[in-house]
């Protein structure tokens, strides 16, 4: 994530486009492994993970599963970059 986004603002400060839809990618499989690990631990930690004056897991997991119903983070984000590298057109203000 941290190099894709340093890329765009070099190619950015240096006058030229950044390719449009590596952000996109980059923050969606950053998002997924967030989610993803806070379920591995979720699991791990059992039925205590809903207790909130315990571990914080249960409103992490919530808030995250909650997170990935946002497009920026959801499956449609794909089919919109797909739609770029196969050289469509895409007007989603998320790339």
């Amino acid at each position: 994530m941290y190099s894709t986004l340093e890329n765009a603002w070099t190619a950015q400060a240096a006058g030229r486009t950044p390719e449009r839809g590596t952000a996109a990618l980059a923050r969606r499989c950053a998002h997924r492994a967030c989610r993803e690990a806070v379920q591995l631990r979720y699991d791990a930690v059992g039925s205590a993970a809903v207790d909130t004056e315990r571990t914080p897991l249960d409103r992490c997991l919530r808030d995250l599963i909650t997170a990935s119903r946002h497009v920026a983070s959801s499956e449609k984000i794909l089919d919109d970059v797909g739609n770029l590298r196969l050289g469509r057109d895409s007007t989603s203000p998320h790339l």
